[in-house]
């Protein structure tokens, strides 16, 4: 019985069980729980798992942030269960793999709040998905605006808004963050967390090899987990920064959005005057990018010049402000669709990201 129990919950964790095999484990879970317990105990105290299946602390959190994941909950664990003694750590993980099946999976009750109090929730999963070529807008339960890019993917339990403000992310994506103070806003991404109040920034992991952060305005603070491939100290961000966390260098570097460079006039194909009447606020629902940084150029009363560069087929949707600078609306315009801009003077070009100068 209980190397059945054991082979489920291997399999289970592997998405290998069909619904017929998981009722199953629940019913011997349910039928065998205590002798279950004892089992585990016994076998512990006496000895009989040796060194060699014992896993190391650095194995242990790797494993327990899977596990994290995968329940679709975030837990930020105190720094001394990292120190756990080797048997220890095994011990957890063999317990959080076997009766943990039943109350974490299948049993209905759940914490007041599983990020501050450090305990877990059996929830549903939400899962927005954008297999579009173009970006996606959506509302998340409390009000907040996500902007999906392209083979993106955004996660989170039915707990959002009520219990916590968590998602996951694969891919990139805008965030226009409605204001909670007890309850953060966290997005993880790639193993690291960005944490808000009431904010606007974007994440990208779209590169397997970079994570990108950008503040457009309020703070956030960026934090390294256990799976993180980067170690770092807590990033506090300002309003105009960007952090890159460079996996294959494993460096982070924090500079500010705004590049400058002097462009020769022979980029330009076309020219976007300056005119002087400005709009109260600008709104775009997949406009072409022709159309954007025209009205950018009208809202803001400055000249954007586009280089020798395709814009067919290249749209944004997204909101901005009055009181948000020319800057910020050119940085997350560009973002989004591999371009980027930069300053000449009392010019702004719009070229291709990578072309050389």
């Amino acid at each position: 019985m209980k190397a059945r129990i054991r082979k489920y919950i291997e399999q289970f964790w592997k998405g290998s069980l069909n619904e017929d095999e998981q009722r199953r484990l629940l019913a011997d879970l349910m039928e065998q729980e205590e002798k279950l317990k004892t089992e585990l105990q016994e076998e512990f105290e006496q000895g009989t798992i040796g060194n060699d299946e014992l896993l190391t602390e650095e194995r242990y959190a790797e494993i327990l942030t899977q596990v994290h994941q995968k329940m679709g909950v975030v837990r930020s664990l105190p720094k001394s269960r990292i120190a756990f003694r080797q048997w220890a750590a095994a011990a957890a993980v063999f317990i959080c793999l076997g009766l943990g099946t039943y109350w974490f999976l299948f049993h209905n009750t759940a914490p007041t709040d599983p990020i501050d109090n450090g305990m877990y929730a059996a929830m549903d999963t939400m899962h927005i998905i954008n297999n579009e070529p173009v970006e996606k807008k959506a509302m998340l339960p409390d009000g907040s605006i996500l902007i999906l890019s392209p083979k993106s993917e955004l996660s989170y339990n039915s707990g959002y808004g009520i219990r916590n403000r968590v998602l996951t992310l694969s891919g990139k994506a805008r965030f226009q963050v409605v204001r909670d103070t007890l309850r953060p806003f966290v997005v993880l991404a790639s193993g690291y967390t960005t944490t808000a109040l009431g904010t606007e920034f974007t994440v990208d992991t779209q590169s397997e090899e970079m994570v990108k952060v950008l503040l457009l305005s309020g703070k956030i603070v960026v934090k390294a987990t256990p799976a993180s491939a980067v170690a770092m100290e807590d990033q506090y961000m300002e309003p105009g920064e960007e952090l890159h966390i460079d996996v294959k260098d494993r460096s982070v570097e924090r500079k500010a959005m705004v590049q400058k460079a002097v462009l020769p006039s022979m980029h330009a194909n076309r020219v976007l005057p300056p005119q002087k009447q400005l709009p109260t606020a600008l709104h775009f629902e997949d406009t072409p990018l022709e159309e954007v940084f025209e009205s950018i150029a009208k809202h803001k009363n400055e000249a954007i010049k586009i280089g020798k560069i395709k814009l067919e087929g290249l749209s944004f949707t997204g909101d901005f402000s009055s009181e948000e600078s020319i800057q910020v609306m050119l940085q997350i315009v560009c973002q989004m669709n591999g371009l980027i801009y930069r300053e000449d003077g009392s010019t702004i070009w719009i070229e291709q990201s990578g072309t050389t100068k």
